[in-house]
């Protein structure tokens, strides 16, 4: 018989790590939800912790009272492999139950690194907006959530610095919902405006590319 798993803290483990063997720090972050986060502090991990609730409290790993907690050699550290000698063996002792006070040491979490946000800016005519994702089948995905115009069906798209030309576009919540060939808006899953063709791609009517800035203004003709 199914039986749904009750939501529960986890702990995530994250290397994307171009800073490995500088003075970036090491982090072990804990979310809103109680989840565990272990990471480089280069951004990496607070869209994932603002995503469970934010950041409840922020630990800098201290690499000797890792290697000791671990019964790991003590000493220097790997210049380029931290993900094995740093964020693995923490992520293991904290998942196991060890307090992050035995291993790190507090740090404000309006010190953490943070990334530049994709583009987005509300206008009065629409929206202008990053182009985020282009997925296999090119639907084009925007850092927007809204637009300031819902209420009009109808809409011009065009990308910047691109030889296309605006193109019309329809208002829909189905892909069902667009005649063949036809652009549409649309809320999708992760619940972003992106943009569809009914049996092509947008990102090739458009000439859209990650990136790009998409105007959206409203009032075009159906």
């Amino acid at each position: 018989m199914y039986q749904k798993w009750p939501a529960m803290p986890l702990a995530h483990l994250a290397v994307v790590d171009p800073g490995v063997g500088t003075a970036r720090r090491a982090l072990a972050l804990i979310a809103n939800r109680g989840d565990i986060l272990v990471g480089p502090d280069n951004g990496l991990l607070l869209p994932a912790a603002e995503a469970l609730g934010s950041v409840r409290e922020a630990w800098e790993i201290q690499p000797e009272r890792l290697q000791t907690l671990a019964g790991l050699p003590t000493g220097k550290l790997s210049a380029t492999f931290h993900g094995r000698d740093v964020f693995a063996p923490a992520a293991a002792l904290l998942v196991s139950g060890v307090p992050v006070t035995d291993l790190a040491r507090p740090v404000d979490p309006a010190e953490l690194v943070r990334l530049p946000g994709p583009f987005n800016q509300a206008t009065p005519e629409g929206v202008l907006s990053e182009v985020i994702e282009i997925d296999n089948f090119g639907n084009v995905g925007l850092a927007a959530c809204s637009m300031n115009s819902p209420d009009i069906s109808g809409f011009l798209v065009g990308v910047a610095g691109s030889q296309s030309a605006p193109r019309e576009a329809k208002l829909v919540t189905t892909y069902a919902e667009l005649e063949p060939g036809r652009l549409g808006i649309y809320q999708d899953s992760w619940g972003h405006l992106a943009l569809a063709v009914n049996g092509g791609s947008a990102a090739k009517l458009l000439d859209a590319r990650e990136g790009a800035v998409v105007r959206i203004t409203s009032g075009a003709p159906l």
